[in-house]
């Protein structure tokens, strides 16, 4: 009997440990997907401030706001709500230093800008898992901006392209020149893709992206929805 035990409880770990593979097998290729979607929000604000000189939404701050947009999907918001039962305050990082900018008048003011549609870019991560959060949060204040998205397989010791927030998940930052200089570890896009640990940890990208694609072209123009 206490044999028969023993080999139950040894399948039973095998199975945790497959399971968990695989949970970081899908998070490592969505960690991908999470980084290539920073970096396209990146370009297109980029492609903002060279149309205007400032950044997207930056003259609404006044003084030392700061504004926060979450890109979130609105199935992804109903966690960081705290009016609704799947609030999810384990992911919400949200400062009362923060003022609040939809994800709708983010894109909007974007696109009226550009003279065109932009494709909207979301977290892959449909319902939380951990503390990770599941959007992505563009900040803009008058030193400029920031926007970071989680990457939950990323090195949690020391590396030179990804960060900690507060409950211990990694980020990667992209930001304009004040917020390289002050905010540990922020890149620009260029130094961020020439990053050699970002490189590596990229690999050959995604093996099985289909579904990320998938995902990608449903929520293309979220905000309009």
């Amino acid at each position: 009997m206490r044999t028969l035990v023993t080999v139950v409880a040894l399948l039973g770990l095998v199975g945790f440990a497959v399971a968990q593979s695989i949970e970081e097998q899908y998070q490592h290729e969505a960690d991908l997907f999470r980084a290539r979607h920073l970096i396209e929000w990146a370009r297109t604000i980029e492609a903002y401030y060279e149309k205007t000189g400032h950044y997207p939404l930056q003259r609404r701050a006044d003084g030392e706001q700061i504004l926060l947009v979450r890109i979130a999907t609105r199935e992804q918001q109903a966690f960081l709500d705290p009016g609704s039962p799947r609030y999810a305050p384990q992911i919400d990082y949200t400062s009362p230093r923060f003022t609040l900018v939809s994800v709708r008048d983010f894109v909007s003011e974007i696109e009226g800008v550009l003279g065109r549609e932009i494709d909207e870019r979301y977290d892959p991560q449909r319902v939380p898992n951990s503390p990770a959060p599941i959007y992505m949060s563009y900040f803009t204040d008058k030193n400029g901006y920031l926007i970071w998205a989680a990457c939950q397989t990323c090195p949690r010791k020391s590396n030179s392209f990804s960060t900690l927030l507060s409950r211990g998940t990694p980020t990667i930052n992209i930001g304009s020149s004040w917020f390289i200089q002050n905010v540990p570890k922020t890149q620009s896009i260029a130094t961020l893709q020439a990053n050699k640990e970002f490189v590596d940890f990229i690999g050959k990208g995604p093996e099985r992206p289909g579904w990320f694609e998938h995902l990608e072209r449903t929520q293309v123009h979220e905000s309009k929805n």
